[in-house]
């Protein structure tokens, strides 16, 4: 992640930390990057240095003036302004990070080989939190290769439960003696 997108990032946070809104900031940011992550148009609108910054500016009028906080739409414009669109999904994830940091919370990234039920997940996460003694954000991904079981990463922590990681140990075992 690039300097400049964790100033940007680190300033939202403050601003929105001193008007005391950042979860309706954070809930913002959370909309825009679904949005980005959903339309190739819009990223590709983001990252392009040939579109002027006016045009920019009103697309996000448009998508974002009525629904979001006035902070919110005031970013968008200010790094339209410093012509740095193409960093927002950086600077949203940073942003993302300073607000879980402030309230406690970690991101446990769990994949699993198959869709995981909701009291599936929810069994694991307070497995994790119960160990950590904090508040666990999860997110859920489908990676069929693992073939069975599910692997948890949380910041650098790996832990792999899964059949294909299980095999890898077997196999190492194996071959060492």
């Amino acid at each position: 992640m690039s300097r400049i997108a964790n100033r940007y990032s680190k300033s939202l946070f403050q601003l929105a930390l001193a008007q005391n809104n950042f979860d309706l900031v954070y809930q913002d940011m959370q909309f825009i990057l679904k949005l980005i992550s959903k339309s190739v148009e819009l990223k590709n609108m983001l990252s392009n240095p040939l579109i002027p910054s006016r045009i920019k500016g009103e697309m996000f009028d448009k998508l974002f003036k009525d629904s979001v906080e006035d902070l919110t739409i005031n970013f968008l414009h200010f790094i339209c302004k410093k012509r740095r669109t193409n960093l927002l999904p950086d600077m949203i994830l940073r942003f993302e990070e300073y607000v879980h940091s402030y309230k406690g919370i970690i991101t446990a990234e769990i994949m699993s080989a198959q869709l995981l039920s909701d009291d599936q997940l929810l069994k694991i996460r307070d497995q994790i939190a119960d160990k950590m003694g904090k508040t666990i954000e999860i997110k859920h991904s489908v990676n069929k290769k693992l073939i069975g079981g599910f692997i948890v990463r949380i910041k650098d922590t790996i832990i792999d439960l899964s059949v294909n990681g299980q095999l890898k140990k077997l196999k190492e075992k194996m071959v060492v003696g």
